[in-house]
């Protein structure tokens, strides 16, 4: 990094140095436009044309119309992706290859990156910094290593995957590379003149990544010890320094000797081995000044990260808050004029405060302008606490005014750097300029500088405890107050945020611009609380995954009695001669642990890490199973151990699986001995060492710090340790001059003899191309997204499900960013309302439905801005105030929202839980929301019990508001659940909705189906209608191999589902038709009294034949060979041909039935062998599946398996071919190993 000004010690050189330094600059810029090459051809041939699951689409919709997404932003890469959208000529389908395009070629310019990163390091080690020419061998070498490094990243799992669709990831791994390069670029320039031009450069970087992601700001550290290790010959050896930085190195010595001691106390010796080593570490080297250094300039990065993450960032906004809050309360002015006046105040002053520097005519001037930069920037105001900025304001003030000699190139940097922060940082204002423009995507609404502020904090998503905080078994505490009888009341007590504030809800257009304040954030005060909380979370579904992965139940937890009851003034609460404390559960500080490193660090980081650089077993999402998702190395010494017998696992998690990738370690070993090779290369490869040890550290490692991610997470999260996997790579190139040492020391007589320095080369640049070769032989066919357009095709299938105008309630990120996607950017069905559940929740998003959008009007419902505005209405309570006497929507809705006395302790709260909505039939009718001969089974009313709540939501009370409003409308506005919306969602109005596709209609019939079966009904002619001539397929029914992750995966099993949903309900229609028997189901949809037997057996036929119809369909347009059934879907569709197959007398089709079952059976017979093994393993001999690692699908299977071949049997399946296809998948001994798994089953 530059401690070596000269060569390290080389020997006698044997070889004449024939590359000089310009060659060499020839050399590498062209071997490294050769890899950018390569990758830039790999990503775009491996492109998803469309979008893509999770955030594309959302992403690729706002570069196309410069539209709002979700906290906290990313206006860079919208910008960026706009600019990209111009290539597609206007054509809207292309707008999203353009998005991917462009995630591809900053991938790839990454990878150009990392190749001139890695050859700067490595020719670094040979020769110094001199521009020493090099030998032959010297050059192979590091041209090899450049190589190795940067398609082995290239062609990563993690790093592929985010190059090859329109995420934020991509532009941000390639902002991470570009700070990391231009800081080499500094090192070699840094005795120039003009050198400080790259930190600058550097530090806009940083300003301009901070409008596309957070994460590039991790950097910062490494940089620090490059610039350190840079000067450090000129750095001052000031004793206060020196001693500071001694205390320093044995306060951090200390505190590891404390985390030592606690691990080896917890049983982790591993961890406190490595924590041993470092406290060693410190002991070795506390003579030496430059370790000493090395640390304090480490906590000064860190300084610097905080002071941008926590001062620069929010404050900025917080300033512009004070400038926006005065403008418009006191002077009357219109919204966002103060935050433009704060922009130019604070621009002219940085503006001075350089110019000041520059000239040095007076010292006043430059205390003064840096002050009021530093102040301005909101660099100080870190925190809610008042005297943090005052202490760092006075300390810096007192150093501009009392300093003898102020260092003015320093001075100047930070001006700079502050500025041009800033005007990266001024991409914000996009947001608040769209947001004003109110586009039909606007999520948060931040279009003033306080929600912005919200917006930018994420606060929607919570807070989580770092340091200190509560486990996931804490109870709350509560105050109690007395009511005005006097009786005694709990409320729970809080911490309050700092104040917040809002725009005025206005009932006039007249009314004048105004910010008023609102009820602070409050944070629910826990009890009992601990230090590094890890087991935090209580959220559904948490509590249970943290007990998973800590090996213990509730009961088996520690119990400690805690005071939770407090009166008004703060005290205990007590009740003479009562015990009031409760008795909670409280996990251990090394259950905690325990949980850190088994799920936070291993599962969720080192798997992702090793999936990279050893093998990954397949592409399934796990949550610890011994068969999913897990990292191998293709050795069996190595995994069988760990996972089971992996020769036995089932081909669709094996072999067969594309996201099968072996690697044998190879680029983890190159890692290695990179490593290695830096640690033996004297200071200058110890320095190397330690600035690439932080960059992987800090984008890695101190991430899972960070995220503090609770269990049972909905997708892989690989994706954000990008970075860390970026510098593990540069070790990997590092790893070929290792090999060039190796080959040098073990065959050469003379350390440097020309033979073995060339066998040495030879040898290194075979495995710089090797290791690459076996890696993208292994990754290509599992991230080749070319062919598939299954996010576009799906989103759409949903609006092809509903009537025109219809409004549709979603959920998730993958039924509702697709639709927007098919709205935004290709213009399909905007028509139709789609509200995603989550959001209106929020104020923000309640106003926005009330806008129209595109060809679809603002939807009507009852409750006005002023009702729920300001977060009155998150949650209310419900209670029964008619004695179950049921009342219209309308008027029980307008109690809650006007009524004054509609609350419980200031919570709003509806006291009429039991509703009803009011049905015009000939409406709903003359809509198509039902058919004529569908009305006289129709009620005049659709039955609301919400009467087992004790809280409903705003999106509750809204949706149910807006259903409300489109029936007593004439069913103007239908409205429909998306099928993927959970249960939970649908306001109780099960009975009452009837699939037609994807969605479930809200409609007047009530037929019972739900209440007997627990399956919703089908619109049978409408939904066939649909299914059959507007769904597309994604590509799937176009002969090719393309490749389906497991999202895409499920996808398809939701599609199945409702294919198989339409094709029952038209085999049970002919069924009963059939049979003349229409009272034996409590529907009359179809008119079967009226109709003749003739009639009767035609319509009985023609249901069966749509059914087979729907089935061939789905056996055509969704192949089992690109995406296998999942458990119990083959066995519905074999089991209804045959069932069709028997009612038309046509052999034909049963045959397709039975060959459906013989097929799953093929499939899932392959488990048993797998499942028998893991029951070998296990020391009890009456365990069951239940008892092993793997999911309750998987546990499933071999019942599932059993009904399969019952099934097969009784419908008169061939018995010889059953026993052929067993043997063949399952071995000979199939029979004794099923009768094992499926012990305590059956």
């Amino acid at each position: 990094m530059g401690i070596a000004n000269t060569a390290p010690a080389t020997g006698v050189n044997t070889e004449r140095p024939l590359y000089g330094y310009r060659t060499y600059n020839i050399i590498n810029n062209a071997a490294g436009w050769i890899c950018f090459l390569i990758a830039a051809v790999t990503y775009m041939l491996t492109l998803e044309p469309t979008a893509s699951f999770w955030d594309c689409p959302e992403f690729i919709s706002q570069g196309a119309k410069l539209e709002v997404g979700h906290p906290p932003g990313n206006p860079i890469f919208i910008l960026a992706a706009r600019f990209f959208i111009n290539f597609a000529g206007g054509n809207v389908s292309h707008y999203a290859i353009a998005v991917n395009a462009m995630s591809g070629l900053l991938s790839a310019a990454t990878i150009l990156l990392l190749f001139w990163t890695i050859t700067h390091l490595v020719r670094r080690l040979m020769v110094g910094r001199s521009q020493q020419a090099l030998t032959l061998s010297q050059l192979l070498t590091v041209m090899g290593a450049g190589v190795c490094g940067a398609l082995v990243y290239t062609w990563s799992d993690t790093f592929w995957f985010s190059a090859v669709e329109g995420e934020v990831y991509a532009f941000s791994s390639f902002c991470t590379a570009l700070v990391f390069w231009l800081i080499l670029k500094w090192d070699n320039r840094a005795d120039e003149p003009h050198a400080d031009r790259y930190l600058i450069l550097v530090a806009y970087v940083i300003g301009v990544s901070i409008g596309v992601h957070l994460l590039n700001l991790l950097t910062i550290p490494a940089l620090g010890l490059i610039i350190y290790y840079r000067k450090a010959d000129s750095m001052s050896k000031s004793p206060a320094i020196v001693k500071t930085a001694t205390w320093l190195m044995w306060a951090i010595a200390a505190g590891i000797a404390v985390i030592t001691v606690v691990l080896l106390a917890t049983g982790y010796y591993a961890p406190a081995l490595l924590a041993l080593c470092v406290c060693s570490m410190c002991w070795f080297y506390r003579g030496s000044l430059m370790f000493k250094y090395s640390i304090l300039t480490l906590m000064l990065s860190f300084v610097v990260v905080a002071l941008i993450l926590y001062g620069l960032v929010p404050g900025f906004i917080e300033i512009a808050q004070y400038f926006e809050l005065f403008c418009v309360n006191k002077l009357g002015m219109s919204y966002n004029i103060g935050v433009l006046l704060y922009a130019v105040i604070l621009l002219g002053v940085l503006v001075w405060c350089v110019s000041s520097l520059y000239r040095q005519k007076s010292r006043r001037q430059i205390q003064w302008s840096f002050l009021l930069s530093v102040v301005l920037s909101g660099i100080p105001f870190i925190g809610s606490s008042a005297l943090v900025p005052v202490v760092l304001i006075g300390a810096l003030a007192g150093y501009l005014f009392l300093a003898r000699r102020l260092s003015v190139r320093f001075l100047t940097l930070t001006a700079l750097s502050i500025l041009v922060i800033f005007i990266g940082y001024t991409s914000y204002t996009l947001l608040l300029v769209r947001a004003s423009a109110q586009p039909p995507m606007n999520q948060n609404a931040p279009d003033n500088v306080f929600t912005l502020s919200s917006y930018l904090n994420r606060e929607q998503y919570g807070d989580t405890p770092l340091f200190y905080g509560p486990a996931f078994t804490s109870s709350p505490e509560y105050t109690i107050i007395y009511d005005e009888t006097g009786n005694p009341m709990q409320e729970l007590r809080s911490t309050n945020d700092k104040s917040q504030y809002a725009k005025v809800v206005k009932t006039d257009s007249l009314q004048p611009d105004q910010y008023v304040e609102t009820e602070p954030r409050l944070k629910p005060r826990y009890v009992p609380n601990m230090v590094f909380p890890r087991l935090y979370s209580q959220n559904p579904g948490h509590p249970q995954g943290y007990l998973s992965w800590i090996g213990e139940t509730m009961e088996s937890l520690p119990k400690e009695k805690v005071t939770v009851y407090y009166d008004e003034d703060g005290e205990v609460f007590s009740i003479p001669g009562n015990d009031l404390r409760e008795e909670v559960a409280v996990p251990t500080f090394e259950q905690n642990l325990r949980y850190f490193f088994d799920y936070q660090l291993n599962y969720m980081y080192w798997r992702y890490f090793l999936w990279n650089f050893s093998g990954r077993q397949n592409d399934l999402q796990g949550q610890g199973e011994m068969n999913r998702g897990n990292w191998i190395t293709g050795i069996p010494f190595f995994d069988n151990p760990r996972l089971g017998d992996q020769s036995l696992l089932p081909p669709d998690q094996g072999s067969a699986n594309k996201g099968h990738n072996v690697f044998y370690m190879l680029p983890l070993l190159m890692g290695l001995l990179g490593i290695a090779a830096q640690l033996v290369r004297g200071k200058e490869g110890i320095c190397q060492f330690w600035v690439v040890f932080i960059f992987f550290f800090m984008t890695g490692i101190a991430i899972v710090l960070y995220l503090n991610q609770p269990p049972m997470q909905v997708r892989e999260r690989d994706y954000a340790y990008a970075g860390s996997f970026y510098a593990f790579s540069i070790w990997v190139g590092m790893g070929v001059y290792g090999l060039w040492l190796l080959v040098r020391w073990l065959f050469g007589k003379k350390r440097n003899a020309k033979p073995a320095r060339l066998a040495g080369a030879a040898v290194a640049c075979v495995a710089a191309v090797l290791v690459p070769l076996q890696m993208v032989s292994q990754t290509w066919d599992d991230h080749d997204r070319s062919g598939r357009y299954t996010t576009r095709d799906f989103g759409m299938n949903y609006l092809a499900s509903l009537d025109e105008n219809a409004i549709i309630f979603t959920n998730g990120d993958n039924d509702t960013f697709p639709l927007w996607y098919a709205q935004e950017v290709e213009g399909y069905r905007t028509d139709v309302r789609v509200v995603n559940l989550s959001y209106l929740t929020t104020d923000w998003y309640a106003n926005h439905q009330k806008l129209p959008s595109y060809n679809a009007p603002a939807i009507d419902f009852q409750a006005q801005p002023e009702d729920y505005a300001y977060d009155r209405m998150q949650s209310v309570y419900v209670f029964d105030n008619a004695d179950g006497q049921y009342l219209d929507v309308f008027s029980a809705l307008n109690d809650l929202y006007v009524n004054p006395a509609a609350e419980i302790n200031g919570i709003r709260a509806l006291g009429y839980p039991r509703m009803y909505i009011p049905v015009d039939i000939d409406e709903a009718v003359k809509a198509g929301v039902i058919s004529a001969d569908e009305a006289a089974a129709a009620d005049d009313y659709i039955s609301v019990d919400w009467s087992k709540k004790r809280m409903a939501s705003l999106g509750d009370l809204l949706s149910l508001d807006m259903i409300a409003h489109g029936a007593a409308d004439g069913w103007k506005r239908p409205a429909y659940f998306a099928m993927t919306v959970p249960d939970d969602y649908y306001l109780n109005l099960s009975s009452n909705l009837r699939s037609t596709g994807l969605a479930y209609e809200v409609t007047p019939l009530r037929d019972g189906t739900y209440e007997r079966t627990q399956s919703y009904a089908v619109a049978t002619d409408k939904m066939y209608d649909n299914v059959m001539n507007r769904f597309r397929w994604g590509g799937l029914d176009s002969g090719k191999d393309i490749y389906l992750d497991e999202t895409v995966r499920r996808m398809v099993t939701t599609h199945r589902s409702a294919l198989i949903d339409l094709a029952n309900a038209l085999y049970e229609e002919g069924l009963v038709a059939e049979y003349s028997a229409a009272d034996s189901v409590a529907s009359a949809a179809l008119p079967y009294d009226s109709m003749t037997d003739e009639q009767l057996k035609a319509f009985s036929t023609d249901r069966y034949r749509k059914a087979v119809e729907v089935l061939d369909l789905m056996q055509e347009k969704l192949p089992a060979s690109l995406s296998p059934y999942s458990v119990q879907v083959g066995q519905q569709v074999g089991q209804l041909y045959v069932l069709l197959g028997e009612g038309l007398g046509d052999e034909a089709i049963v045959d397709k039935g039975l060959n459906v079952l013989l097929s799953e059976i093929e499939h899932y017979a392959p488990h048993v062998p797998y499942l028998f093994s893991l029951l070998e393993r296990k020391s009890n001999p009456k365990a069951t599946v239940y008892d092993l690692e793997v999911t309750n699908v998987d546990s499933y299977v071999p019942y599932y398996l059993y009904q399969l071949i019952k099934c097969y049997g009784e419908n008169g399946g061939n018995s010889d071919a059953l026993v052929k296809a067993l043997n063949r998948v399952a071995g000979p001994d199939f029979n004794t190993k099923f009768e094992r798994v499926l012990q305590g089953l059956i």
